[in-house]
């Protein structure tokens, strides 16, 4: 073998060696930037609390939830194993428990879902109000809460089911709205 061709080898392997090394660079980086925007924002908690307070600043609700999630800044809070509880100032206590919740960040409104019971607390066993349904959405700036599913209301013996049911907290006023029917002791 010449000395030509001897150099044009070596020039030749040289090349072939920094296209490799170059080619397993190309790779590195692209599955590092792969990483990279598979990382998603937002935040987690375990045992979130959130309190509420009414305009004058008295305390009205807390919530407290199992883990609640909210991958964009923008998007809704996802809760789950949630218990609300709304103390109004002189009205009753109101204790409502789901498998699941979507807060809105703007209107503030919880939907809840899933084994969903809303219970009023009263003075003796024949005041308690429960209330059992697959979705209920609460309205803290309202004082309200609403389902447009079906719903069992008990009150002591007395049990009504409905299709739909709006109530207002600070009243105490409970509206059952279509398709009603039960027993009802008085």
């Amino acid at each position: 073998m010449t000395p030509r061709s001897t150099l044009i080898v070596a020039v030749l392997c040289a090349i072939a060696v920094i296209s490799w090394i170059a080619a397993r660079d190309d790779d590195d980086q692209a599955a590092d930037a792969s990483a990279i925007t598979t990382v998603e924002s937002g935040y987690y908690v375990l045992d979130a609390v959130i309190f509420g307070s009414n305009e004058l600043g008295e305390p009205r609700y807390e919530i407290h939830a199992a883990e609640a999630r909210q991958s964009d800044r923008e998007g809704p809070i996802q809760m789950r194993d949630i218990e609300v509880r709304y103390t109004g100032i002189e009205e009753p206590v109101w204790q409502i428990t789901a498998n699941e919740a979507q807060l809105d960040p703007t209107s503030q409104a919880i939907n809840m879902t899933g084994n969903v019971v809303a219970r009023r607390a009263g003075n003796d066993l024949e005041r308690v109000v429960n209330l059992l349904t697959d979705q209920l959405l609460f309205q803290p700036d309202q004082e309200r809460i609403a389902s447009e599913s079906t719903v069992v209301f008990r009150v002591g013996d007395s049990q009504l089911t409905a299709l739909g049911m709006q109530a207002s907290l600070p009243d105490d006023t409970i509206q059952l709205e279509t398709n009603v029917r039960g027993k009802y002791v008085p």
